[in-house]
C-alpha cells in the first residue's frame, strides 16, 4: 500500500477491462464468420474488421503498459522490504543467528526475490475472477436457459482448486523440505571440506547426500503426480460440463450458429 497506493484499484480496473475486452474479441471473431449475413455491405464489413483490429491493438497496448507498471511496483516492493530488513538486522539478538543454520538464513535471504511475483500474482487472481464472471455473463446472455449449468460450472471452478489444494500443498511442502535439506548439505560440505577430508568422511557424506537426493526425487515425483492428477480431474469435470452445456443448447436452440462461441467460452471456464 505504501509503495503504490492506487495499485489495487488499478489492478481491479485492468482485470475488468481485460475480461470484457477478451469476451468482446471472441464475440467479434465469431461474428466475422457470418459477416455476410450481419454486414452485407462491403464497407460495413471493412468497418467491423477495423473495429476488431483497433480493439485487439488496444488490448495489447494495455497489457504491455500494465506489465511495465507491475514490474516497477515489484521492484519497489522488493527494494522497500530489503531496506527495512537491513535496518532491522543490527537490532536482532546474536542468539537468533546462532540458533539458525547458515543455509536457512541464506535461503531466506534468497527467497526475498519472490516478492517480485506478488503484484503479478494478485493481478492474475483479479483477472481470472473477472474473466470467469465475464464468461458467465456472456454464456447467460447467449442462452439464458444454460444459467443453472453455467452456475454449476463456475461453482466447480472455484471449489475444485480449494478441495485439491491440501493434497497439492502437502506434497509441495515435503519437496521444499528436501530442497532445504539438500541446500544445507551442499553448504555444510563446502564449509567443512577440509575436516571431511582429514577424517576420511567422504563416503559417509556421500551416503547422506544420496539418501537425501533419493528422498527429494520421491517427493518431487509425488508432487508432480498429484499436480497432474488434479489437473486431469479438473479438466475432465470441466469438459464434461462444457459438453452438457452444448448438448442442452443444441436441444433447445433453433439453429446452431452460436455453438462455436458457446464451446469456446464453456471450455475456458475450468482454466480460469
Amino acid at each position: 500500500r505504501t509503495v503504490a497506493p492506487g495499485l489495487l484499484p488499478l489492478a481491479v480496473l485492468m482485470a475488468a477491462v481485460s475480461a470484457l475486452g477478451g469476451v468482446a474479441q471472441s464475440a467479434m471473431f465469431r461474428a466475422l464468420i457470418d459477416a455476410d449475413r450481419w454486414l452485407p455491405a462491403p464497407a460495413a464489413r471493412a468497418g467491423g474488421i477495423a473495429v476488431l483490429l483497433v480493439l485487439s491493438a488496444a488490448m495489447v497496448g494495455i497489457s504491455v503498459a500494465w506489465s511495465a507498471v507491475l514490474a516497477r511496483a515489484a521492484r519497489a516492493l522488493e527494494l522497500r522490504l530489503r531496506v527495512r530488513f537491513h535496518a532491522r538486522l543490527p537490532r536482532l539478538d546474536v542468539r537468533y543467528f546462532t540458533s539458525r543454520l547458515q543455509s536457512d538464513l541464506a535461503e531466506r535471504a534468497h527467497s526475498l526475490v519472490a516478492l517480485n511475483t506478488l503484484p503479478a500474482a494478485l493481478t492474475r487472481v483479479f483477472q481470472s475472477s473477472a474473466t470467469l464472471l465475464a464468461t458467465l455473463g456472456a454464456l447467460v446472455w447467449l442462452d439464458p436457459g444454460l444459467t443453472p449449468i453455467v452456475l454449476l460450472a463456475v461453482a466447480v471452478s472455484f471449489a475444485a482448486p480449494a478441495l485439491l489444494h491440501p493434497l497439492l500443498a502437502s506434497r509441495e511442502l515435503r519437496r521444499q523440505t528436501f530442497d532445504g535439506a539438500l541446500a544445507r548439505t551442499y553448504l555444510d560440505a563446502m564449509l567443512g571440506a577440509v575436516p571431511i577430508r582429514a577424517h576420511g568422511a567422504e563416503e559417509a557424506v556421500r551416503r547422506d547426500h544420496e539418501a537425501l537426493l533419493t528422498g527429494w526425487q520421491g517427493a518431487a515425483r509425488q508432487a508432480l503426480y498429484a499436480s497432474v492428477a488434479a489437473g486431469a480431474v479438473q479438466g475432465v469435470v470441466g469438459i464434461g460440463l462444457a459438453a452438457w452445456m452444448v448438448a442442452d443448447h443444441l436441444a433447445r436452440a433453433p439453429h446452431a450458429g452460436a455453438v462455436l462461441l458457446l464451446v469456446y467460452w464453456a471450455v475456458g471456464i475450468p482454466g480460469q
